[in-house]
């Protein structure tokens, strides 16, 4: 039985989204227990953390702006086999330091994998399936970040934390050679004058309709998954509510599934209706769903709040990167994914900060009650400044 050649790159693209997030979540769960291992202080065990988030902000511009003018083949194969090798010469280190520097480096290698994934999904696939595309690789990161630490914590468990270099590098040295073998990408270099500087184009990009407000999204999104299900809801489920940390994981891991729901069911109402319904159904959800939340009480009434949560950013996840592709020129696509990339990266970082400056002036009441008001505030500005919602035959009309 024969393949089509776009079917098999689909599903290679698909395996290959999943083993980068189980391996970079995976070998996560293991980087505290092995930096304990070199006798680092407590303090300074999340110094890798941060210097890989330093590393991806820097990877997003930087690969946004080599994949306008490297093919996009180059791109995924220079990240899977550099990050592979960046993880074995990690393992291999044998000073703290050294240690520190390379694993960081892999956060240039992750956000040119992000980069370079989305960008030839999106330009592989025809018009008017774009919106399933875009969700088909979102849906197999949240598989790869919900199975990443369970792979993790079983060899950490059996073979010790000093495998941790062996579960990125080996799911991650598979993608490339899935890659180089069984799905090449023929995305061409974009054609036509680059005399621009990168900044003039970014100002020019922010001007195209829709691609500003679906960076506020993207940001929105990561702001509310780093201020409110990492930081805010555990320890409100768990000092204000009562709830045993098993009873609070649990929730937390069905508003995940949640998520992943939200990715799938993203891809085909984009495109039957377009990105900027499912943006603004999402913020319209987290309005409701934070106030619940304030007066949550019992497992039931704090579970609906997270799982409307997790599924208005997995719709968010799907619609913004979708209309932030569709928003702007061919041969700009690829700084336009830095730049949207970035806004991820701030929104995950600025959450936990403001939400816990929240915390530490007022009550719990306060941070969820401020937070919506957050979200009502960009809802008008998500609402209006999207492209227009077109009917399907009009969209492909437009997009072929």
């Amino acid at each position: 039985m024969r393949i089509e050649p776009s079917v098999r790159r689909e599903w290679v693209f698909n395996v290959a989204c999943l083993l980068q997030a189980a391996a970079v979540d995976g070998a996560d769960a293991l980087l505290p227990f092995y930096m304990s291992g070199f006798g680092v202080p407590v303090a300074l065990i999340a110094l890798p953390f941060a210097l890989n988030g330093v590393a991806r902000v820097i990877s997003d511009l930087g690969s946004g702006v080599l994949s306008d003018y490297l093919r996009t083949r180059v791109l995924l194969l220079a990240a899977t086999g550099g990050g592979a090798a960046l993880a074995l010469l990690a393992g291999a280190a044998g000073h703290v330091g050294l240690f520190v520097i390379l694993w960081a480096s892999l956060g240039l290698a992750d956000a040119m994998f992000g980069i370079g994934i989305r960008k030839a999904t999106f330009e592989a696939a025809p018009p008017g399936r774009q919106g399933r595309a875009v969700a088909a690789i979102a849906t197999a990161f949240g598989a790869g970040y919900a199975l990443g630490p369970f792979v993790g914590g079983y060899i950490g468990q059996h073979f010790g934390p000093r495998m941790l270099f062996l579960v990125y590098a080996g799911p991650v040295g598979l993608s490339c050679l899935l890659m180089a073998l069984f799905a090449p990408v023929d995305s061409p270099i974009p054609a036509g004058p680059r005399r621009d500087r990168p900044w003039r184009v970014g100002r020019r990009l922010f001007a195209s309709p829709g691609f500003g407000s679906a960076c506020l999204s993207i940001g929105y999104a990561f702001f509310t998954k780093g201020g409110i299900s990492k930081l805010a809801f555990p320890l409100f489920a768990v000092r204000a509510q009562g709830l045993a940390l098993g009873t609070m994981g649990v929730i937390l891991g069905i508003s995940q599934g949640f998520n992943i729901l939200g990715r799938v069911v993203g891809g085909p109402l984009c495109d039957r209706w377009g990105s900027r319904p499912a943006l603004v159904a999402s913020f319209a959800l987290s309005v409701p769903a934070l106030v619940v939340l304030v007066w949550g009480q019992g497992f039931l009434l704090l579970l609906l709040p997270l799982a409307l949560l997790g599924f208005g950013r997995g719709l968010i996840n799907v619609a913004a990167t979708l209309q932030a592709l569709q928003a702007v020129p061919a041969e700009s696509r690829g700084l336009a994914l830095g730049i949207f990339r970035v806004f991820s990266s701030f929104g995950l970082l600025a959450g936990p900060l403001l939400t816990g400056a929240l915390l530490g002036l007022g009550s719990f009441t306060v941070t969820f009650l401020v937070l919506a008001g957050l979200s009502a505030l960009c809802l008008p500005y998500v609402t209006l400044s999207g492209p227009p919602v077109a009917a399907p035959a009009q969209r492909i009309g437009q997009e072929a």
